[in-house]
């Protein structure tokens, strides 16, 4: 997998290729630059009522941290999802589950668009509402991929994906706590099985950050996760609560 600004200019300065080819390199790749802009606007408008894909509002109050991708894959596909946890692990604090439970929510969502003929294309969307000390937290997430046709432009790359992700904080005073553990639940009995002690001490941490954010509490918590936006860095780079992701909610669509 590599960066298609890397490709095109490699091959912008090769010999071998036709200027028909590089031009075409050069319109897909801003066209997958495109795309990744255009899910980072879809992705903020949502955000302004808290639409997710599914019928639940999740309002948030700030967006903290945003990133953007964009790659070509060529003959191997395996490295795929660990080269987008890594690019994609600075949005997360936490220990190593983190990452690689996001990287398996990513892997879903391209496996299914790798399913997709030669010259189509796939879409998919999923948003997660998780516990990361002392904030709730929404990650909403947007993929584009496609495979190439063109024999001319295969032998460089054999598809093109864009990925773009946006962190922000929840507005607890308009979700609901019933709510957020329907979407935070589920992944601690994935994650614990039956292990009732374990889950019970998550469900207890999540809802002492909970209370954070409510009426009594609110000035101390103001105070906190404005400590939190401020110092993003400083929370990245510490090990908080482990905290695991939430169950995905994920849509296909194909084109």
């Amino acid at each position: 997998m590599a960066a298609i600004r890397d490709i095109v200019k490699s091959v912008d300065q090769s010999t071998e290729a036709s200027a028909e080819t590089k031009e075409t390199l050069k319109i897909l790749m801003d066209m997958v630059e495109a795309k990744a802009e255009l899910f980072e606007n879809q992705i903020d408008n949502n955000l302004i009522t808290g639409k997710t894909i599914d019928n639940l509002n999740v309002p948030i109050t700030k967006v903290i941290s945003r990133k953007k991708e964009y790659r070509a894959v060529t003959s191997n596909r395996s490295d795929i999802i660990e080269e987008i946890g890594k690019s994609f692990s600075e949005l997360f604090a936490g220990d190593e589950s983190v990452i690689k439970s996001i990287s398996s929510i990513v892997g879903k969502a391209f496996k299914a668009m790798m399913g997709v003929g030669k010259g189509q294309e796939g879409v998919s969307e999923m948003y997660e509402v998780i516990a990361e000390y002392p904030a709730i937290v929404r990650f909403d997430f947007k993929f584009w991929y496609r495979n190439i046709e063109s024999e001319s432009i295969f032998k460089y790359m054999e598809n093109v994906f864009a990925v773009t992700a946006v962190k922000s904080v929840v507005d607890t005073s308009k979700l609901s706590f019933h709510d957020f553990i329907a979407l935070y639940g589920p992944v601690l009995k994935e994650a614990f099985g039956d292990d009732k002690t374990k889950i019970k001490a998550f469900l207890g941490d999540a809802k002492e950050i909970y209370n954070l954010f409510q009426d009594g509490d609110l000035h101390n918590a103001g105070d906190l996760i404005q400590d939190y936006i401020d110092n993003s860095a400083v929370f990245y780079s510490v090990k908080s609560k482990p905290f695991t992701l939430t169950q995905s909610r994920v849509i296909e669509s194909y084109s």
